[in-house]
């Protein structure tokens, strides 16, 4: 699984709790919003994503993805 915030790639490989690791990292739910959200390798765009709530997203995994060379 992986998934896109804020124009980053990330894969799942830890779990956090998301709520709080977006708050550690400052990004507010109208940020994630704005942005494309992929979840599940499902794109969800912003009108779809306007429709979900974080609390329905307890935990997820993230490691962000490097570019090499």
């Amino acid at each position: 699984m992986s998934v896109l915030i804020n124009g980053e790639l990330y894969i799942l490989n830890y779990e956090v709790v998301l709520d709080k690791y977006l708050s550690f990292l400052k990004i507010s739910e109208s940020e994630i919003a704005s942005n494309i959200f992929e979840c599940n390798n499902k794109i969800i765009l912003k009108a779809e994503f306007n429709k979900l709530k974080l609390s329905n997203f307890t935990k997820i995994e993230l490691v962000q993805v490097v570019g090499g060379g």
